[in-house]
């Protein structure tokens, strides 16, 4: 299922697409492609820590309505800054993602997006692997590549 790519070859997207991430079984997550955020995040309603013998696994309830613990054993923290000027420090883990055909480890921020339109944001760190984006088009890689709106 993974696309091969040449140094020349880059796949096109959206401004918005569909994404799945199949280690936790959500498909079809609506995202906004950003190339103005360095770093990707995923929404999270409440995030904590347990210990598991000697060690630290951070949980989380990932993307919206869920009551699914996903516990991930390797985690940082990290400062970023938003689009309003602010940082903030938050946790950070590693996730496969699928964009078509495409699919990828990288690294998302955790933090509450109840108040933004997208549960997903991918920023730049993602998108420089192998993507570029036409934000004149919406859904390329998982739909039918309609004109966004104004």
């Amino acid at each position: 299922m993974n696309q091969s790519l040449t140094a020349t070859k880059k796949i096109l997207l959206g401004g918005k697409e569909k994404v799945h991430f199949e280690e936790i079984n959500k498909h079809n997550v609506l995202a906004r492609i950003d190339t103005g955020a360095k770093t990707s995040s995923i929404h999270c309603e409440k995030v904590w820590v347990e210990r598991e013998g000697n060690k630290k696994v951070l949980c989380a309830f990932l993307l919206r309505k869920t009551t699914q613990v996903t516990r991930f054993k390797k985690f940082t923290m990290k400062e970023v800054k938003s689009s309003n000027g602010i940082s903030q420090k938050r946790y950070a883990i590693k996730l496969r993602v699928r964009i078509g055909d495409f699919e990828t480890l990288t690294e998302f921020t955790l933090t509450n997006r109840d108040k933004m339109s997208y549960p997903v944001l991918l920023g730049r760190k993602v998108l420089r692997k192998a993507f570029i984006v036409d934000v004149s088009r919406n859904f390329i890689q998982s739909g039918d590549g309609t004109p966004a709106e104004n």
